[in-house]
Formats: C-alpha cells, structure tokens, sequence
C-alpha cells in the first residue's frame, strides 16, 4: 500500500471504487479516514461495492473473505472531483491518457473534454466517432462536448440525436471569422437546442474586433504570442457577451453560458445576469498579461488573460446539463492508481 501512503501527501484519498467488468461485484471497505459527506467530516468506513459507494458507517464487516481493505487512517476521504472545461487531444501535446492521469493525481475523476463537428458530420456523429479514443485512452470519466462550427449540422433532428445518446451541450465559438456570415443560422441552432434541452455555450470575443486588433498590432511589429492578451481587448469580450444575450433572449435560451474571464459585473457580464443566463469564468485565477509576456508566452489561453485589476466574475444561473460520462479504463481498483508526475509542467495551446 505504499502507493496508497503517497497520497498522504495531498492529504487525501479519492474514493471512485473502480474495477475491471468482471470484478464488478468486488467488495472494497475503506477504513479509519475522516470521510466528508454532508458538509461535514467524520470518522468512518466507506463500502464500495463494484463502482458504487454503498455504505458509509464505522466497524463495517467484510461480506467475505475477497473484500479488500484499504487503511486510510490518517487521510481525508473524498468524493472526486470534476473539471469542466479541458482541451485535450488533436494538436495538443496532452491527450486522454496523459491529461487524466494529472487530472487524478489531483482528484479530478471526471474531465470535459471539447471536439469539433467535421465537415458534414453531426454532433451526434462527433461524439460516436470520439468515444472509441476515449474508452481506450483514459483512465477518468469523461464528458464531451462536441464544437459547432457550421450551423447546419446542429438542427432540430441532429440534436435530437445528441440528447438521445446522453449529451446536451454543444459548444460555439463566436471569435471564429464564419461566425457572422453564418448568425442566422446559430440563431436557428438555439431555436432547435432550446426544444431539446440543449445547453448552447458559447465563447464571447468578437470577431471583428479581434481580427482588426490582431492585423494593426502585427503592422506595428507587436505580433509575437508575448502581445496575445493585448490583441483581444475587454470590449472584443464585452461586445460578443452582449449579442450572445440577445441571441439567447430572443430565442429562449435563457440559461445558456457565456464563456469569459472578464468580471460578471461589467456591461456583458450585467447583461447576462438580469437576463438569467449563467456566465462562466474558466481561467480562474486569471494571470496578468505582464507576468505571461515575462514567462516569453508559454502559457495562453482564450479569452485572453485579464488585466490584474478586472478580476474574475463568478459564475450565475442556474441551467444544469444532463452529460453521460464516458467511462475510462476499467482494468484498475482506483483512480488514484494512476501513474502522475505531480508539479509537471502543462503548456495551454492559444485555443479556438
């Protein structure tokens, strides 16, 4: 149990009880941890049987002799946790495997991970063609959220499809340059998302704003990825915030997120609260341009760093999507098995 000692550490133990299919009725009795239930921590034993966490007691008796103890005297006991907004895979250096290993070695258990929508593909496509990379690379659960890129594979029927199979987000990128040509037809897209309990997100920057932006600073020689944040001023952010709420009133989606890390408060952010709608802030704590160009640009991410005087909006609304996690390897006891270097390192590609 050493590898089980190392997590003295972090002090604690994820509990996911996972085990391979024919194992599936193994019994697992955590015992001695602080255990967190309830908005409490107390002294217990926790019982997994297969994947479930069935019993939460002290002085708990094995049903048999193939039940295995673990000894967390000493240790935290708690749920796992789950990120919501990763990027893995593709031109990533990260894909399932490397990137749910990190997330595990921090009690991360459940990743959602994004995907684009291929030419003449649908969400529902997307995510069938996704899941067999999944089941064999990771070893978390994971939530996919196929990205629209073409308003015309997200109709009424085609999301029909993706709720069917257990997925009800889709994600749109509004800084995208097809973006405007093609409103007219997300606006359709919220029409048919709206009717099947589709949760649209959408990622705010203006286009335009950022594109004119980008062209005159790489005019002036401020090209380099050390100018990124610059290039995607507050009011690129502000502007697309705005529309995305009209878009969403319009429509009755008043409970789609709008992605940004701006504060909640400013005229978008404002927006987007009276009209109901959940305004989600990713990058948190969100670093000061100055600090990333010190850093020569090796980390980014989009929407672009704020300013170390906005801070970060929090998140409101009330909208919870229905997600059927695809599940990862089953071929091991516990999540916290997985070999991780902890402090490693993990450079973000600029995004979408």
């Amino acid at each position: 149990m050493n590898w089980l000692r190392s997590l003295v550490a972090s002090a604690g133990l994820v509990v996911i009880g996972v085990v391979s299919a024919a194992q599936s009725e193994q019994e697992i009795i955590i015992r001695g941890g602080e255990v967190f239930t309830d908005g409490a921590l107390r002294a217990a034993d926790v019982r997994i049987v297969g994947a479930t966490v069935t019993e939460i007691g002290t002085g708990l008796a094995a049903r048999d002799a193939d039940t295995e103890d673990i000894d967390a005297s000493g240790l935290l006991v708690l749920p796992g946790g789950i990120d919501p907004h990763v990027h893995l895979g593709g031109i990533r250096m990260d894909d399932y495997t490397s990137g749910s290993r990190a997330a595990l070695a921090g009690g991360i258990t459940t990743i959602s991970n994004f995907g684009g929508v291929a030419d003449g593909e649908t969400p529902a496509e997307t995510l069938a063609r996704a899941t067999p990379e999944i089941e064999a690379q990771t070893i978390a659960d994971v939530i996919f959220h196929p990205i629209v890129s073409d308003p015309a594979s997200a109709t009424t029927d085609s999301l029909a499809a993706l709720a069917a199979a257990g997925q009800t987000t889709i994600k749109v990128f509004m800084v995208r340059p097809t973006f405007d040509a093609r409103a007219p037809g997300f606006v359709t897209t919220m029409h048919a998302a709206r009717e099947n309990g589709v949760l649209m997100m959408m990622h705010c920057e203006d286009a335009a704003i950022v594109r004119v932006t980008s062209e005159r600073m790489v005019a002036e020689g401020r090209g380099s990825l050390a100018y990124f944040a610059d290039a995607r001023p507050v009011e690129a952010e502000e502007a697309a915030t705005q529309r995305a709420v009209a878009m969403a009133e319009a429509t009755g989606v008043h409970r789609a997120p709008v992605v940004g890390t701006r504060p909640a408060g400013r005229r978008g952010g404002a927006a987007a609260r009276s009209a109901g709608l959940r305004r989600d802030a990713p990058h948190l704590p969100a670093p000061d341009p100055r600090a990333v160009r010190r850093a020569h640009a090796r980390a980014l991410h989009r929407p672009a760093a704020a300013a170390r005087a906005e801070r970060p909006g929090r998140p409101v609304g009330r909208h919870r999507a229905r997600h059927r996690p695809r599940r990862g390897d089953r071929s091991r006891r516990l999540h916290a098995r997985a070999e991780a270097r902890p402090g490693a390192e993990r450079r973000a590609a600029p995004g979408r």
